[in-house]
């Protein structure tokens, strides 16, 4: 039977693996003082069980020359199929991330732009979507995490 639920030290095997997602079962292993047979097993059973989906990179996109980070809250025309809205806004190369929500708008999402005019166009190409009702484009400042 698969474990379903996290407990201390896999927590902190989570906590180690989001800092760093390419840290060694050895570095793990010395950081937990548990065996590397165990670091590896408990990975595994994470892995197994969805608890870790997938190990991710984080990527400094002003210097592959997107330099416009926007956050925009969509509004959802009542009736719409959110999923398939989200599926089709994905296609957008631009698209790095889309959250559904509670509050005001239904989804967010994060995007990136090489500048402020190639976002202006983003977000026109965004509006011809005939299940966005509204969009409140932002432009992040500076992302700290």
């Amino acid at each position: 039977m698969k474990k379903s639920s996290a407990d201390e030290i896999d927590l902190k095997i989570i906590e180690l693996l989001i800092k760093n997602s390419r840290i060694s079962f050895r570095e793990i292993s010395k950081a937990l003082k548990v065996g590397i047979a165990t670091v590896s097993r408990r990975i595994k059973n994470l892995e197994e069980n969805g608890i870790i989906k997938q190990y991710t990179t984080i990527v400094d996109h002003a210097k592959l020359g997107k330099k416009c980070l926007l956050c925009c809250f969509i509004r959802v025309k009542s009736g719409s199929n959110i999923e398939i809205l989200s599926q089709q806004i994905s296609q957008f190369d631009e698209v790095q991330n889309i959250c559904y929500i509670a509050g005001d708008f239904e989804l967010s999402i994060i995007g990136n732009c090489t500048d402020q005019e190639k976002a202006m166009k983003f977000i026109a190409e965004l509006s011809k979507l005939p299940d966005i009702d509204r969009i409140v484009p932002h432009t992040v400042f500076k992302q700290f995490k």
